[in-house]
């Protein structure tokens, strides 16, 4: 387990951690904590808003980490 966590986390070198990989997996955890907070809070859920939500957030992390490809060591 230790060792998929360190591969999503660490950079191509497989060593030193990627603090932009490190907030996209904190902003997809606070973004489920949220939903599942704001769902039991209302009572509601709506599979579109919170497919669209999810993927924004996941598109956000994916585009920030292109963006930054060619610095990594």
């Amino acid at each position: 387990m230790n060792k998929i966590i360190s591969d999503c986390f660490t950079g191509k070198d497989n060593q030193t951690y990627d603090i932009g990989r490190i907030l996209w997996g904190l902003s997809v955890i606070v973004f489920l904590a949220l939903s599942s907070f704001s769902c039991i809070k209302s009572s509601t859920w709506n599979p579109v808003d919170f497919g669209i939500g999810l993927g924004s957030v996941l598109a956000a992390g994916g585009v920030a980490l292109g963006l930054k490809k060619s610095t990594e060591p």
